[in-house]
């Protein structure tokens, strides 16, 4: 008779005693998980959307195509276009820089630069044509891109401003030349290159 009427109250009271000793060593009760799934659901939410943040960020344009199935084709030609602005640039600059130095060139660029007051003349004259091949040749090939572009820009800058303008007339392609090498300044050699080949890039 006392086992069947003490085993209910003994139950309860074991666990009253059990939570209550949870209580005193720091640890409570489980409650139903509700807090923790709607925070779950939160960060799932949040990350879905930062993840869609940088793809909408890369291709700004994806959606604006008039006929996008012509967009996998831009895509595709696009390391192939920016290899020929480079091979194009980069070999007529070079070409110009070999005429200079081994074509009997440099007596007009000496006398030119003597003109316009840089002297040394020589010397400078020496540099910009060797930077005119030299640097033509690397453009090309996608080698110290950077660098080499930003020189040539800098050196068609200055033709530009203290030759072309002045004259008032044939400073065009010139201006057109500044665009060119001012954009692989900016980005490099591009997929189709020996920086990217090599790995390393300035």
């Amino acid at each position: 008779m006392s086992s069947r009427w003490n085993s209910p109250i003994s139950s309860t009271a074991s666990s009253d005693t059990q939570s209550g000793l949870l209580l005193k060593i720091g640890q409570q009760p489980k409650k139903a998980p509700t807090r923790q799934v709607a925070l779950s659901v939160t960060v799932a939410v949040c990350a879905s959307r930062r993840e869609q943040v940088p793809s909408m960020i890369e291709n700004p344009n994806q959606l604006r195509f008039l006929l996008p199935i012509l967009a996998p084709l831009y895509r595709a030609q696009e390391p192939l276009a920016y290899l020929f602005l480079r091979l194009t640039s980069g070999l007529i600059m070079a070409q110009f820089g070999w005429t200079k130095l081994f074509n009997g060139g440099m007596g007009r660029d000496i006398e030119l630069f003597q003109k316009l007051g840089l002297e040394p003349a020589v010397p400078f004259a020496y540099f910009t044509s060797g930077l005119e091949l030299i640097g033509g040749v690397a453009v090309a090939l996608g080698l110290l891109t950077r660098p080499f572009a930003f020189m040539l820009f800098i050196e068609l800058l200055v033709i530009a401003i203290m030759v072309m303008i002045p004259r008032g007339a044939g400073y065009h392609l010139t201006v057109v030349w500044l665009g060119a090498y001012a954009l692989m300044a900016v980005q490099g050699g591009g997929r189709l290159s020996l920086d990217r080949w090599l790995g390393r890039e300035m």
